[in-house]
Parts: structure tokens; C-alpha cells; sequence
């Protein structure tokens, strides 16, 4: 089986390469953050990149392949559920089609996506977070559930509580390990689950940008234990593969 793993969009339409050159990939996951970009793409680029990225969800599955997107915190400012004021990136006049976009689209998103034992989302999920708002008992809420039973109570509370997503902190950057699946940073993340979160259990992240894609990707290995991976490169070049058992930096 082979899995690639699409970091960040933020409007980018490198993903097609992507896809091109992966025509043997069995499942596609998107990090997420479709609108915002950081390179002065236009909001109609944006919006109709992000219909194209539904497109071929639904194009690739009648071809039995499996395509995730997830939810980015990028998107979430858009949603008319969040009350707050936007973050980085925001596009006022944007604001309606991006919304009307996302909403049409919802039932193809999602906030967590598993398969064999690797967990996928935007920012990762804290094992805090999730003893906070999906309930927990005396050993916790790892514990609980498998961890396809971990997914789908994190995609039925967004469902449900979509404000349970926002921002759960007082740090800017979402530094904190409580933070939610589309805020929490790496740093946080390792510490939140240290002692609770399964060793068997792989998280691949979105979220935090990876400005050396090499040694980060070594470090992965290394210093993590394989336990975490970073998939947010997008902006350089690169993405995740999982073929088979072996994890790879890829070049586009």
C-alpha cells in the first residue's frame, strides 16, 4: 500500500503534480488550509483550486482510490461558527465564498483520518484536548477507544460542537498542550501525549511550516521515534510518502 501526505495548500495547486506523479497511490491525504495564501494568490485562484481539490476527490474515489481532506485552522476562521477575531492570512472580501465553499463541501472534509496506525490531522490531536471535550476516564480517553474509535469521535464532535476546534489558549501560536487539533504545535503535541498516547501509535501533522524538509524528516526518525511526522513542506517542494511499512521525503 502506498499513502502520500499533501501539506498546507493555502491556495498553492502544486498537488496536481503531486497526483500526476502518483497516479499507484492507494490513499491521499490533505493537511488541510485550502484559502490564505502567503504567496499573493488571488482569492478566485484560491477558491477555485479548492473546488478542484473536491473534484478530485470525488474523480479519484470512482477509481476505488481513498483522497482525505482535512480541516485546517485556516478554514476554520471562515466557518460561521467562529466568533473570534480572524488570524494571519484572512481575506474580508473573501470572506462569503470561502464560507459558501467550505459549507457545500463539508460532508468531503473532515477534522481526523486513520489507517493501520498512523493518525492524520491538521495540527494533531492532544491527548489533553480530547480528555477535555470527548470525555475521559480514569486511564483516559487514548485509552477508551481504538484509534479508529479516536477518529470518529473527533470528526462526530465536529459535527456536532464545531467550536470545541477553536483556539483553547492563550498563547498566539497555539503552543499549548490542550490546544485543538487544527492549533496545537509539535512541541506541545509530543508533550500533551508523553506517557498516554499508545508507542505504537504514528500522528502525521500539518500546521508548522518545515523550513529544512531534510533534517526535519531525519529528526522524525531519529529524535521521535518515528512517532511524529511533519508534513507541512508543501511550500518547498516536498511531501510524505508511506510505502509499505518505509516513510520517504518526496520532491515534486
Amino acid at each position: 500500500m502506498k499513502v502520500i501526505f499533501i501539506g498546507d495548500i493555502h491556495g498553492r495547486g502544486q498537488w496536481k503534480s503531486i497526483l500526476q506523479k502518483e497516479k499507484d497511490a492507494d490513499i491521499v491525504v490533505f493537511f488541510g488550509d485550502y484559502f490564505d495564501s502567503k504567496e499573493g494568490i488571488g482569492g478566485e485562484e484560491q477558491l477555485r483550486n479548492f473546488q478542484e481539490i473536491v473534484e478530485a476527490k470525488i474523480s479519484l474515489e470512482k477509481l476505488r482510490k481513498k483522497v482525505v481532506l482535512l480541516f485546517g485552522n485556516h478554514d476554520y476562521h471562515y466557518m460561521p461558527w467562529h466568533t473570534r477575531e480572524p488570524y494571519s492570512g484572512f481575506t474580508e472580501e473573501f470572506q462569503g465564498p470561502f464560507q459558501k465553499a467550505l459549507l457545500e463541501n463539508l460532508s468531503h472534509l473532515q477534522m481526523a483520518f486513520s489507517f493501520e496506525n498512523v493518525l492524520c490531522s491538521h495540527a494533531g490531536i492532544s491527548s489533553i484536548w480530547m480528555d477535555r471535550n470527548i470525555g475521559r476516564e480514569d486511564k483516559g480517553a487514548w485509552s477508551r477507544y481504538n484509534l479508529p474509535g479516536i477518529v470518529d469521535a473527533v470528526n462526530q464532535l465536529f459535527l456536532s460542537e464545531p467550536k470545541k476546534f477553536d483556539s483553547q489558549g492563550f498563547e498566539p501560536s497555539g503552543d499549548e498542550p490542550q490546544q485543538t487539533p487544527i492549533w496545537i504545535r509539535p512541541k506541545s503535541l509530543r508533550e500533551s501525549n508523553f506517557g498516554t498516547l499508545e508507542e505504537t501509535v504514528v500522528q502525521v501533522v500539518g500546521h508548522t511550516r518545515v523550513k529544512n524538509v531534510v533534517d526535519e524528516f531525519q529528526r522524525s526518525l531519529n529524535d521521535w521515534g518515528g512517532r511524529y511526522f511533519m508534513a507541512d513542506n508543501l511550500f518547498l517542494g516536498n511531501y510524505l510518502s508511506l510505502k509499505d511499512g518505509v516513510w520517504g521525503l518526496e520532491e515534486i
